[in-house]
């Protein structure tokens, strides 16, 4: 990982190619590096070249490179709707004798005519069978169930108590409220609806019934057994079938849209019992036949896609066009970043210098081929100041791979190292996982998150082409792309969390405690003991600390303390960095009125706090006749309010040490503020 420390040398390049051989070796070069490329290429496009037919040329076949892909991608759901996937195989470039979008409407348009006819001609069907399985289960219990001349009399019944509330304040679930508000004797029809409903909103369907009919209107429900497919959500759902009794013929029309806001199927039930019979033969039958025929187009569709998913040489068109169209794009944008002239086009780009050779040799056999139709120009001084100058400085490029990418993307996130800068990513690596160890602690949490991210990696290749496929949820996306950061902040998670003896807040006492009862315990003598003076506990924090009266205290001390001294060192290492950049870069007038500066000062006072925490640690208190200890926060307090004025302590000489200290700290601020503006304005008056 030595090649992370700074990144790739680079090397400016220049290439020179006649305007119609153009495309054909920009795909060559673009296929080097395992089709990743090799050339970071520089936009040199002007606002003339821009608005160019060739170029609005080009941004009219990104369009419809863009549209092609999100028909394929129409085509791949269908794809995971059938169960078919795509084979592991080889994906090559598709052999092109025209335009690339030209040729993908000869080879896809008769495919997806096809597919649309079919795979519509399976959801018509399939909807219609949905409605025809409702409508005879609807029928069937109607017929079982409902007794219309017993519902006719309840009727009638019910409509001579007319005695009771009729406000619309009243409960709207009370059970023995459902044909309150019935009109007068002189009205003696009544009308019912049935239909089907999902189960979830029965509840929600009676209130808005009863509000809506005042009690002229009651529901039944009658459940159905089994799970029945939703003709337009194409999932299974949990429904009942329903009838609605209503008084006069003004609410049918609002029950209708009631039921259609419900997602409540209605049905036409027959008027006399012998109909029911029969209808439901003929549904059955009608059944039987759209199966029959929806089959048929199913068989159609899966053979269309497995012949584009594998062509049986193997080989996927699916994925060769994919990644064609991909290049297409890739291949237009860069184009446009070239400088065109009468017969010949310029590409100008960074290029990592070891690769180089590599690009001039492409460039070789190219010239072999078609000879005077190119030429490349890497003799560039890009360390001078003229260069630097026309062209800026070089890109920051780091080979990164699967582990440290992930890495290399949070450092990336708070800024990107300038050119040959010590990279940060290389260390990160090791402390981001770690101080988050730190942080999370927990051997049940640690270990949790480890066993997951290894869960990840053992299945790496079926989440990759579940992600590839678009079937990964957002929420897994992240996670399983940092699966190489979860794995150590698992690890260290785990790790430091045996450091705390810390499981799901439950102790672990897998060693005896160091820490006894005394044997004259007292409401007040109830302090716990140790075994004796050289007592230690072999690994960790001992398992009496927990549940304790002091606990919060003891931990609150230790884990602030150690989060200090892992803070100062982190940031003391960071500065450190900056010593080999101003070594490398010659800048020894930063090295030495910037960075020691820095140092001294950190040193002086976050160094020396880091110095007495860890010298404290070493000191007992707890014997007979000890001294008290000193109030680290206290001590810095007044090391800087009153220099050389101790009240407790921590070893001799400290006050004259913390004077000293203060000095050298407090001189630093100027010559980190002053010196380097002052030297640096001094040499732009020589060279004026």
């Amino acid at each position: 990982m030595a090649y992370l420390f700074r990144s790739e040398d680079m090397q400016y390049v220049r290439i020179t190619m006649s305007r119609d051989k153009a495309e054909y070796f920009t795909k060559r070069i673009g296929s080097l590096n395992e089709g990743k490329g090799l050339i970071h290429v520089v936009d040199l496009a002007d606002e003339a070249t821009l608005k160019s037919e060739t170029m609005k040329e080009y941004k009219k076949r990104i369009v419809a490179s863009t549209q092609n892909e999100k028909r394929l991608d129409e085509i791949e759901k269908l794809m995971v709707d059938y169960n078919i996937t795509i084979p592991d195989v080889e994906i090559n470039d598709v052999k092109i004798a025209r335009g690339c979008n030209a040729e993908f409407e000869s080879k896809w348009a008769d495919v997806e005519r096809d597919l649309k006819i079919n795979s519509g001609a399976v959801k018509t069907l399939q909807k219609a069978i949905c409605r025809l399985e409702e409508e005879r289960y609807v029928l069937q219990e109607c017929r079982d169930n409902i007794n219309l001349d017993a519902l006719d009399a309840e009727v009638k019944e019910m409509k001579r108590n007319t005695g009771r509330n009729t406000d619309i304040k009243s409960p709207l679930l009370d059970a023995d409220i459902e044909l309150q508000g019935m009109q007068s004797d002189d009205q003696k029809f009544y009308t019912y609806i049935c239909g089907v409903i999902p189960v979830a909103q029965q509840i929600f369907f009676t209130r808005m019934l009863y509000r809506l009919s005042r009690g002229n209107a009651f529901v039944r429900y009658l459940n159905i057994e089994d799970e029945l497919l939703d003709p337009e959500s194409g999932e299974y759902v949990d429904k009942s079938v329903f009838y609605i009794v209503s008084i006069g013929r003004g609410l049918s029309s609002k029950l209708a849209k009631l039921c259609d806001f419900f997602q409540a199927a209605i049905y036409t039930v027959p008027n006399r019992a012998d109909e029911y019979d029969n209808r439901i033969r003929e549904i059955e039958s009608g059944v039987r036949e759209r199966k029959t025929v929806m089959e048929s187009s199913r068989v159609s569709v899966r053979k269309i896609l497995r012949s584009v998913a594998d062509d049986g040489r193997g080989s996927s068109p699916m994925a060769n066009w994919r990644k064609t169209l991909s290049k297409e794009k890739i291949l237009c944008e860069t184009l446009m970043k070239t400088r065109r002239y009468l017969t010949m086009i310029r590409m100008d780009g960074w290029v990592p210098a070891t690769d180089v050779k590599q690009i001039k040799t492409c460039v070789q056999d190219f010239d072999s081929e078609q000879p005077g139709s190119i030429a490349i120009d890497d003799i560039f001084d890009i360390e001078s100041a003229e260069f630097k100058k026309n062209h800026g400085e070089p890109p920051t490029y780091f080979k990164t791979n699967e582990f440290t990418g992930i890495y290399q993307g949070i450092v990336n996130t708070y800024g990107v190292p300038k050119y040959k800068e010590v990279n940060p990513g290389l260390f990160t690596c090791v402390t981001f996982p770690f101080i988050f160890g730190v942080m999370y602690g927990d051997i049940g949490h640690g270990g949790a998150l480890f066993l997951a991210a290894l869960y990840f990696l053992y299945y790496e290749n079926h989440f990759l082409e579940q992600q590839r496929r678009g079937e990964m949820g957002e929420l897994m996306k992240y996670a399983f792309g940092a699966r190489y950061a979860l794995i150590l902040m698992g690890f260290f998670g785990f790790y430091c969390g045996t450091i705390y003896n810390d499981f799901i807040s439950v102790p672990l006492q897998v060693f005896d405690s160091m820490w006894v009862m005394p044997g004259n315990l007292t409401q007040t003598n109830n302090e716990l003991l140790l075994r004796d003076d050289s007592a230690h506990y072999p690994y960790g924090i001992d398992w009496n600390w927990y549940h304790r009266k002091n606990e919060l205290t003891f931990f609150n001390s230790l884990k602030m303390k150690m989060s200090v001294i892992l803070g100062v060192t982190q940031m003391m290492f960071g500065i450190s960095l900056g010593a080999f950049n101003y070594v490398h870069f010659g800048d020894y007038l930063s090295l030495y009125y910037v960075w020691i500066p820095q140092m001294l000062f950190m040193m002086c006072t976050f160094g020396y706090m880091c110095f007495m925490i860890i010298y404290k640690w070493t000191i007992d208190y707890s014997g007979e006749g000890a001294d008290e200890p000193p109030a680290l926060i206290q001590t810095m307090i007044k090391m800087f309010l009153s220099p050389g004025k101790i009240e407790t302590p921590l070893y001799d000489g400290q006050g004259a040490v913390q004077v000293v200290l203060l000095l050298i700290a407090v001189a630093t601020v100027p010559v980190m503020l002053l010196v380097k503006p002052i030297l640096q304005n001094k040499q732009h008056e020589v060279i004026d």
